[in-house]
């Protein structure tokens, strides 16, 4: 049977609920959890009787004010761990997340600081995710769009990159497109929602679906 800490327990269901913002079900967390609906059942009682989650027979899970501020201090460890990983250390997007989801659960306050005062306090991390701040507040994020909604003419700097899978990490590294870069929104095909855009001096199409992932301030 496959043991999950109450960390990574608690961690999944504030991303499911509050960064995909999808209904926290027992059956959706069983599958990305990689366990039984039984055994978030049980987990679900457990910690409620610990006062870290909300659980009621048939209803969404939900954490409380001491379970939310749990998940945000492993979140914060999980994304600070891949920012110092990735430009400390030189390691790929992919390796940094496997490692930091081993080192999220080791490090201490104390390490953790001094981590985060050594990379400038950062507000996100390598894919653009917001890294919650000592206190378990996330940076703003309000002007962040998709490139799948910007206007054809307008042009937006980088600011995250999402990973459906291993090919849209492919993808990106195929053509280069990385945080910070800008990309111009030359043309919206309405057919199929998919985009031209210029990424320094190449031009590229993108799907719809690679346009959802591909997140951006705009530039003007």
């Amino acid at each position: 049977m496959v043991s999950v800490s109450i960390e990574d327990f608690i961690k999944n269901i504030y991303l499911i609920g509050r960064e995909a913002q999808q209904l926290v079900t027992s059956s959706l967390l069983a599958e990305r959890l990689g366990i039984s609906n039984a055994g978030v059942t049980d987990m679900a009682r457990k910690l409620a009787k610990k006062g870290l989650v909300d659980y009621q027979k048939y209803k969404e899970l939900k954490l409380t004010a001491v379970g939310e501020q749990m998940a945000l201090a492993v979140i914060r460890r999980h994304r600070l761990w891949e920012l110092f990983l990735h430009r400390v250390l030189g390691m790929d997007l992919q390796q940094v997340h496997l490692e930091a989801e081993r080192l999220e659960h080791q490090a201490s306050m104390e390490l953790l600081n001094a981590i985060d005062h050594y990379l400038g306090q950062p507000q996100f991390d390598p894919h653009g995710d917001p890294i919650p701040d000592k206190e378990g507040r996330m940076p703003s994020t309000s002007a962040v769009m998709k490139l799948s909604i910007m206007e054809e003419g307008c042009n937006g700097r980088i600011v995250r990159l999402t990973y459906a899978d291993q090919e849209f990490a492919a993808f990106y590294d195929r053509y280069g497109i990385q945080l910070d870069k800008t990309i111009d929104l030359v043309k919206r095909f309405v057919m199929d929602g998919s985009c031209e855009i210029r990424l320094e001096d190449q031009i590229i199409v993108v799907t719809k679906t690679i346009a959802e992932q591909i997140y951006c301030v705009m530039e003007k």
